[in-house]
């Protein structure tokens, strides 16, 4: 099948877990979608939400149907105020499940906002062994994740990006060694091969949508990106993706936030945060980098930089780097 299920200028519409549902009940397991096991299109998609679903994963809850093409979660073509998973009314313990989660596992992106999609909530999920993550492409005024107690994201082993935000389709690439100097980490250049040995794959244009092949002319600004865990579990474990997160040609996007309830912690990838080609004018503020935890101070280091700045024009202020093998910043 091409879409599992389509949401098309509709709105208000629950898929799965209702407020004060439980979501052994009324959980949905959607697999195999060539495009996207939930599309959310159209400016009159509105209201609508996703939560407490397995895309991709079995029944059990740890097995992956690797779907390596698709998407979990797709909201796009000026789709709206929208929410994938939720919001817990009480203070989340590290090993607490809460009814709204969505589980993704195995997919080319975990989700997908893009080409217009604006205003949208993604909270409590878990994304893991995903290409990317999360992406936001040409899509704007997002908010990923929020209050770390109660809506946090959990983004892990994923091979390009936990989080990705750009104007384009194409991630920028990755190396492990230098080629002028084998022995020494640099920060960008290929994607990774097994071996550490830097390979020409970059990641594939983002295919056009089969059911509408409509692209606003948007730009990806005004993403929130707070609360989150990318790279590390809540009890501190390790769960390294290529690259915790990724922002690219994209500018006037915010990573962190006022407090300390809304920082992200950005831990044991092989890259913390890239601000790439044309990032220019974000804001990184109040994160934990290479920490094991919201309030922890045990070393969980990114194996290369714990932020690397190639764009113009950004601020970094109130974090808190530490513990990486080569150097905090370049």
């Amino acid at each position: 099948m091409t879409n599992g299920i389509v949401i098309d200028n509709s709105g208000s519409n629950t898929i799965g877990v209702a407020p004060n549902e439980t979501a052994s009940f009324a959980r949905n397991i959607i697999a195999g979608s060539t495009y996207s096991n939930v599309l959310v299109q159209g400016a009159q998609a509105q209201q609508n939400t996703v939560a407490g679903n397995y895309f991709d994963v079995a029944s059990d809850g740890t097995s992956d149907f690797v779907n390596p093409l698709a998407r979990g979660v797709t909201l796009t073509t000026g789709a709206h105020n929208n929410t994938v998973g939720g919001i817990t009314n009480f203070v989340l313990a590290p090993n607490d499940i809460p009814e709204q989660l969505n589980h993704f596992g195995g997919e080319f992106f975990g989700i997908l906002i893009s080409d217009g999609a604006t205003t949208n909530t993604v909270s409590l999920n878990l994304i893991d062994q995903c290409a990317i993550g999360i992406g936001i492409i040409r899509a704007s005024n997002n908010t990923i994740g929020g209050d770390i107690n109660k809506s946090r994201n959990v983004i892990s082993n994923c091979a390009d990006s936990g989080i990705f935000i750009s104007d384009e389709d194409t991630s920028p690439p990755i190396t492990r060694l230098s080629p002028e100097k084998p022995n020494e980490k640099v920060l960008l250049g290929k994607s990774l091969q097994s071996n550490g040995e830097s390979s020409n794959r970059s990641m594939p244009p983002v295919p056009a949508n089969p059911v509408s092949n409509a692209r606003p002319n948007a730009l990806t600004t005004g993403n929130n990106l707070q609360g989150n865990l990318v790279g590390t579990g809540t009890t501190g474990n390790r769960l390294p993706n290529a690259r915790g997160i990724v922002v690219f040609k994209a500018t006037g996007n915010f990573i962190g936030g006022s407090n300390n309830n809304f920082i992200n912690v950005v831990s044991f990838n092989i890259l913390g945060i890239l601000l790439g080609e044309g990032a220019n004018g974000n804001i990184v503020q109040r994160n934990r980098i290479g920490l094991d935890a919201p309030t922890g101070n045990q070393g969980a280091g990114n194996a290369t930089s714990g932020v690397a700045i190639i764009g113009l024009n950004n601020q970094l202020y109130k974090n808190v780097i530490g513990d990486t093998d080569w150097t905090a910043f370049t």
